[in-house]
Parts: C-alpha cells; sequence; structure tokens
C-alpha cells in the first residue's frame, strides 16, 4: 500500500512540474526569439550541478507552506539566447508548480547581496535574521 501511494504522490508531483514549466514556457515563448522548453533535472543537470557546486547538497523542503529556490544561476556565456531571462523563467515556473502544491509564499534562499535590488523589483522582500541576509519571500499570487 505504501509503494503504491509514493508512485502516486510522485506522478502527482511529476504532472505538477510538467504543467510549472509549460506555464512558464507559454509566458515567454511569444517574446522569445528562440525556442526553447524546461524540463526537470536530467543526469546532465546533475553532472554540471556536482561539478560546478561540489560543496552543496539540495534538499528538498518538508513545508508545504512555502516552496523554496535554493540555487540559481543563467549561463556564462554572453550570446546565450536566454541570457538575462534565467530570473524571470525561473520564479514563473517555481510560481506555477508552488500555486499547484498549494504553497503561500516563494522564497529564494541565501541571495547573493548584489541581486538583492533585483528580487525586490520582482516583489520580493527580504527577511534578515539578527546580522544575516537569510532570504527573500513573496506571496505566490
Amino acid at each position: 500500500m505504501a509503494t503504491y501511494r509514493r508512485d502516486r504522490e510522485t506522478y502527482r508531483y511529476a504532472l505538477s512540474r510538467a504543467e510549472a514549466f509549460a506555464t512558464a514556457e507559454a509566458l515567454y515563448e511569444s517574446e522569445s526569439e528562440n525556442a526553447f522548453s524546461l524540463r526537470g533535472i536530467d543526469s546532465h543537470a546533475l553532472f554540471a550541478w556536482h561539478t560546478r557546486w561540489p560543496e552543496y547538497q539540495g534538499m528538498p523542503s518538508k513545508s508545504r507552506r512555502r516552496l523554496s529556490v535554493e540555487y540559481m544561476e543563467g549561463s556564462p556565456n554572453s550570446t546565450h539566447p536566454l541570457k538575462g531571462r534565467i530570473l524571470e523563467l525561473t520564479l514563473a515556473a517555481a510560481e506555477a508548480y508552488g500555486r499547484t502544491l498549494g504553497a503561500k509564499f516563494l522564497r529564494l534562499s541565501d541571495p547573493a547581496p548584489g541581486l538583492v535590488a533585483k528580487y525586490e523589483a520582482f516583489g520580493f522582500a527580504l527577511v534578515i535574521e539578527g546580522r544575516v541576509v537569510r532570504y527573500c519571500e513573496r506571496r505566490i499570487s
């Protein structure tokens, strides 16, 4: 019985992610000169992640109240067709996924100081605990 429930939940989350990706793609497909698609993490992405950031272990949040984005980085290639759009696409997909999960807040964990103003322009509020910046957060609409 537990296996069935786990398989059903895995399938439900996969459908939710696919819907979130489609929502984000639809928002930007008319604005983009190049075709693109959003996909889940695959072996190529995992290899790149482990190669570039071996010290980090991304773990999913247990909270259903918020969806956290732990890591986000665009391509260093200055001619990448989505240069300058990764933040918008990530936020659109994360918000759509958060909605399907019933999350109330979208959180950007441990933001780089130089990007806080950009995140605030997207409606995020900076949360500081003690003297340390912990995250930026906004309500999912």
